[in-house]
């Protein structure tokens, strides 16, 4: 069978069609998932919860001849919501580490040089924020 009829007879409800389009996609999911997170944990994840929104919303997909497109844009939210939450709970972790490893390292640093570490900090932690996700 192919793509473009796999889609439609999914569409009409046919889940061994669907079953078909996630074995024809599946390891380029996850490629793509694992090249965005570098783990393959989230990498699994956001695999398979792209298949299952995509098994979800198949009957208002419009353009039958558009869905490995719309799968990649699938999985590439789920990545970026993925990515954010990770960066954020990691910036917590690092900021506090970092507050405490600057306090247990030598304690006869002059104080400007620890308020300039710390603005050399924030200054490219801003500038990592600010660049796009490519």
């Amino acid at each position: 069978m192919d793509e473009l009829a796999a889609v439609k007879a999914s569409q009409a409800g046919d889940k061994a069609a669907f079953g078909i389009l996630i074995d024809r996609h599946y390891k380029n999911i996850y490629r793509y998932a694992y090249h965005c997170t570098g783990n393959n944990q989230d990498a699994d994840d956001i695999c398979q919860e792209t298949f299952l929104r995509a098994y979800d919303g198949i009957g208002q997909l419009k353009n039958e001849n558009c869905f490995r497109e719309w799968l990649y844009k699938i999985a590439s939210n789920l990545s970026r919501k993925r990515l954010k939450r990770i960066k954020v709970n990691k910036k917590f972790v690092d900021l506090s580490a970092d507050s405490l490893n600057q306090q247990q390292e030598n304690k006869e640093v002059h104080p400007f040089e620890h308020i300039t570490k710390n603005e050399k900090v924030s200054i490219i932690q801003n500038h990592l924020q600010e660049m796009s996700e490519r």
